[in-house]
């Protein structure tokens, strides 16, 4: 049976190679588009990167930045041939009873879903499936991509 770390840790998962694109894009952005954006996915082929834009002024500005983005990456080491921006507001904050609770997003719920189902204990599983869900609920997934 595979460890939590052994799971969480693999290094040929596509968490891994988001988390490489997550330090590149934030280490290489200015700190008023870092608020705002959130590479999205990564097409390894076609060397295509998306990015969700969670303001829409800085959307509409983006979309005109797109070669400028791109020189950046590569002046970074990071080969992107395209970068597709999609407006996508980050995240809905729910206040119960005085405390900021953020709604799951889709790929957070699919992140749980597709780690939950690695254990082989399925007791163990279900708890850690809680435990993800309970902790997005007190802190973006962003958060846990870069911690990682």
């Amino acid at each position: 049976m595979k460890k939590i770390n052994q799971i969480l840790n693999s290094n040929n998962t596509a968490v891994a190679q988001m988390k490489l694109i997550y330090k590149i894009w934030y280490s290489s952005v200015i700190d008023d588009i870092k608020k705002v954006t959130t590479p999205y996915d990564f097409n390894p082929l076609k060397k295509i990167l998306t990015v969700s834009v969670h303001d829409d002024i800085w959307y509409s500005e983006m979309l005109y930045m797109e070669h400028e983005f791109i020189e950046l990456l590569k002046s970074n080491g990071f080969e992107v041939n395209k970068i597709i921006f999609k407006f996508y507001p980050k995240y809905e904050k729910l206040d119960k009873n005085n405390i900021i609770n953020y709604n799951i997003s889709k790929r957070a719920e699919s992140y749980i879903n597709n780690y939950a189902q690695r254990f082989d204990n399925k007791v163990l599983g279900e708890y850690f499936k809680e435990f993800l869900t309970n902790f997005f609920h007190q802190n973006n997934f962003d958060i846990w991509i870069l911690k990682g």
